[in-house]
């Protein structure tokens, strides 16, 4: 998936619509992956929906409203057809009364239908309720989207789909103001946190469950799902997911899910028969015995599986007569295996095709099946119409889309949210793939070779490709940026045509067009040789086929980034003994002192540092900055960086760290900011590392360095904190006042980092504090901190250990006065509930938190006790009109 949006950008997605046509070309990657049928539909209407009217012209109103209508006149076609779709159950009483309701079944029973008919549902029911959000991922195989990305999905979604949400992020633009960045990862679940927070309840429809890829992902994914309910209290959630039934539900099946196995009726199946039969050949509709007769079939073939019906039914396109008709019923095998005899009946029909189509219909399956990432209806067609080996581009050899998705004979489709060019099911990828060699045998071969191809067009030279917009040189050439992002991917599974390989590696100018696109470079000052990309993509011949007495081995880029140090960051082995062997110099640094044992460190390449350090590579090499090889491997997946994550793998940085101490590293070199190894580890989060550093003696207490302890919890690391504690650690000011408790000053510095804690192991901290009351130099407290994050577990946890609810900070406000600032009204309402709160405590400006409530206009959610009449009731005191005008 593709997002990361700016506050700027929340802000601007509620107040403002974009032109229809862009808004449409740029929607979010959860509605790219929907199927182009019934959750396609659905996913429109529900954007357009949500577009402001005021943002479009007059004819784009009228437009958007025919869209609108006729989508919703199919979607309540279909499910009249599916009225007694038994599994509708997901709008049941069993429901209601579990937070998870799971549906799996077989592939193509037809669960995407299922949720685009749920989120129907679920908007229509709760349409004039705005505290009720309802939210949706599709997941693709194909897709590998990070975990922000997807928190970054439910956030757009809610704020779009529920405008009084939003100002939950107004503080947070109002002071990011003058640094629109994009929101890092640390505040995208804050931010959603805080909204979901808002509302009485949260619906999550998420399709394909088993889809989401790499696993990492989907299992952080599913404990945030999993622990949302511990941190919202008020807030009612609930999930509905699908899956293949042969997937495992893993750790989001709590005890108290509802499992629900979705298969067609034979009624549905009939239905969706009858209604395809004005596309079957006339004679089969002139002859009623015919059409029963092969609707009987396909209905006991298919079963449970509305794809497999399909299917079935694209086959019956092509017969002639009535006999090839019978004689295809007679056939039609039913079970999961009954998708191989589908699928392989349908390469027999491509197989029928003239020479030209088979050919056209081979290489499409090739890259729908085998691209490394879904492709667009235009970047498919330019890529079937490269020519290999050809100098040049020829636009007439490009194909109409309608022709490419004919000679597939039903395979592939075209979404028409996102113009993407998919297989039919994931059944059929399965199928390809596990066929590939029957149908094309050189098929990663020749994808390669057409991405090189490309590549190395003649009007492709390094000048023509910097001058003018890069948007306008991507619509120009479209499959350009494929190409050079995914060439590696390709060469890993096939290095093609040699010669080609050769040719496009000689060409500095086009590799040099290749790498800045890669990178997100523009320029020509920014410059490779084809030696950099070789040791990158890690090809061993191109640099094994280079003399040893060539001077290229220490040439540098324009940032003097040498191709070991491209080597080295990419961990590759090989390719670092040959340039060593050839005399590339290890401890040659960039223009900053990067040297390449500062990139594998980074990157965590074990064997690249020891074969680095046996060349001669030194561990104590100062940067510009003063830090070491060790700095780096010290802060985990944090390091410098080269480029996009896809390009360097990650590898062992606690082994890196190891490594180098073996190798005589300092521990307590300090980089200019008088920082350590060990206050990296700690500043960062590498626990490991922490752990390590401490058991080879780091100085835990360095003097006059910057503290670990200080770093760790002012980072929210709570468990590094809690490590370093047990060892000792202090801080300058605690040696200068040894009243301070060490525990308490920590949990100061965690408190006030905005980061969510794990509530067991701060509210030991609490326990191992004994007096939770440590001060900042504002004189506030961890509970102040906590009431105005809305943390109500930690604001529980504090109050439990016995702090007093009323401490004023300098300014005279109580962690009350703090939670409504912020508009926290959970905590708000928590506090109010505790015994001893005082609510009519004025702050140094003589307002209450009552007063404060007023003025800034508190809005509770629906379902929540009036929370500003509850406070008036602690309070008993009024104010004047001159106050509330503030």
């Amino acid at each position: 998936m593709s997002f990361g949006f700016g506050v700027g950008d929340f802000l601007a997605t509620l107040k403002l619509a974009d032109e229809l046509k862009k808004r449409f070309a740029q929607a979010p990657s959860e509605f790219k992956t929907i199927s182009g049928e019934v959750r396609s539909l659905w996913a429109v209407l529900h954007d357009l929906n949500d577009i402001p009217k005021e943002g479009l012209s007059v004819h784009q109103k009228s437009e958007m409203e025919t869209i609108v209508q006729k989508g919703r006149e199919v979607l309540v076609e279909i499910e009249g057809k599916l009225s007694k779709y038994n599994v509708l159950a997901f709008a049941s009483s069993n429901w209601k009364k579990k937070k998870t309701l799971f549906c799996t079944g077989v592939s193509g029973a037809g669960k995407t239908v299922l949720t685009s008919i749920a989120i129907d549902h679920l908007e229509k029911r709760f349409a004039s309720d705005e505290s009720v959000a309802i939210t949706y991922l599709y997941f693709d195989f194909r897709q590998r989207p990070e975990f922000p990305d997807l928190l970054s999905a439910l956030l757009r979604q809610l704020l779009q789909g529920n405008p009084g949400l939003y100002g939950s992020v107004s503080g947070l633009h109002s002071r990011r103001q003058h640094n629109p960045s994009r929101l890092s990862q640390e505040e995208i679940p804050k931010e959603l946190k805080l909204a979901i927070s808002r509302c009485s309840k949260v619906f999550f429809v998420i399709d394909a469950l088993d889809e989401c890829f790499p696993d990492s992902v989907r299992r952080q994914f599913l404990i945030w799902i999993r622990d949302l309910p511990k941190s919202n209290h008020q807030t009612s959630i609930k999930v509905l997911t699908t899956r293949r039934h042969d997937s495992p539900l893993g750790m989001l099946a709590p005890r108290d899910g509802l499992i629900l196995y979705i298969k067609a009726s034979r009624e549905d199946m009939g239905s969706l028969l009858d209604a395809s039969l004005d596309y079957l050949p006339r004679f089969i509709q002139r002859k009623p015995e015919l059409w029963a007769y092969i609707r009987n079939q396909i209905i006991e073939s298919a079963g449970e599986m509305f794809l497999l019906a399909r299917l079935y039914l694209n086959l019956l396109l092509d017969e002639k007569n009535e006999k090839g008709v019978r004689t295809l019923g007679g056939q039609l095998e039913s079970g999961l295996g009954a998708y191989n005899h589908a699928y392989d009946e349908t390469m027999k029909r491509i197989e029928q095709q003239s020479s030209h189509s088979q050919d056209l219909a081979r290489r499409v399956l090739g890259w729908v099946t085998f691209s490394a990432r879904p492709l667009t209806a235009v970047e498919l067609q330019y890529a079937i119409a490269v020519e290999i080996g050809e100098p040049t581009f020829d636009e007439t050899n490009i194909t109409d889309i309608e022709e490419v998705i004919s000679v597939c004979s039903g395979l592939v489709v075209i979404e028409e949210t996102s113009n993407i060019a998919k297989l039919v099911h994931f059944t059929a990828q399965e199928y390809l793939r596990r066929m590939w060699k029957s149908w094309f045998p050189d098929v990663h071969g020749f994808l390669t070779d057409t991405c090189l191809t490309y590549l190395s067009f003649d009007n492709f030279d390094d000048s023509c490709l910097t001058r003018g917009d890069p948007q306008v040189q991507r619509e120009k050439y479209p499959f350009y940026q494929y190409s050079a992002h995914e060439l590696r991917t390709h060469l890993r599974h096939s290095l093609g045509n040699d010669s080609l390989l050769q040719a496009f590696i000689g060409n500095d100018a086009k590799v040099s067009r290749c790498m800045r696109e890669m990178f997100g470079l523009s320029g020509s000052q920014c410059s490779f040789t084809g030696l950099h990309l070789a040791s990158l993509f890690g090809l061993e011949h191109i640099v094994e086929g280079i003399p040893a007495t060539d001077s290229n081995f220490n040439v540098w880029d324009y940032l003097g980034r040498t191709p070991l140090i491209w080597a080295a960051a990419s961990g590759n082995e090989t390719v670092v003994r040959l340039l060593l062997d050839r005399g590339a110099d290890p401890n040659s640094g960039t223009k900053e002192g990067f040297t390449p044992l500062f990139y594998a460190a980074a990157y965590g390449h074990v064997a690249v540092v020891r074969i680095l350090i046996e060349g001669g590579a030194s561990v104590d090499f100062e940067n510009k900055s003063k830090e070491t090889p060790i700095f780096f491997a010290a802060k985990g997946d944090c390091g410098v960086r080269l480029g996009p994550r896809s390009l360097f793998n990650i590898g062992d940085h606690t082994s890196v760290v190891r490594l180098l101490l073996d190798a005589g590293a300092s521990l307590e070199h300090w980089n200019n900011r008088r920082e350590t190894p060990l206050y990296t580890a700690a500043e960062y989060g590498h626990e490991m590392a922490v752990g390590l550093l401490l058991e080879r003696n780091a100085n835990i207490n360095p003097h006059p360095g910057e503290a670990p302890l200080t770093a760790a919890a002012r980072k929210g690391h709570v468990k590094i904190t809690k490590l370093l504690l047990e060892n000792g650690a202090d801080t300058p000011s605690l040696r200068r006042d040894t009243n301070l408790s060490r525990y308490s000053y920590a949990l100061s510095c965690l408190s006030a980092s905005g980061i969510d804690q794990d509530e067991s192991s701060f509210a030991a901290m609490l326990q191992e504090s004994g007096d939770p009351r440590f001060q900042d130099e504002f004189k506030r407290l961890p509970l102040h901190w906590a009431a105005s994050r809305g943390d109500e577990s930690l604001v529980q946890s504090i109050l439990k250990a016995g702090c007093d609810p009323n401490p004023n900070d300098i300014f005279g406000r109580t962690p009350l006065f703090a939670a409504v600032c912020m508009d926290r009204v959970g905590v708000v309402k928590l506090l109010l509930n505790h015994p001893d709160i005082d609510a009519q405590i004025e702050d140094k400006l003589g307002f209450t938190p009552l007063q404060e409530s007023y003025r800034r206009q508190m809005q509770p959610p629906r379902d929540q006790p009036d929370i500003v009449a509850q406070m008036r009731a602690r309070a008993k005191l009024g104010f004047t009109p001159l106050q509330a005008s503030y």
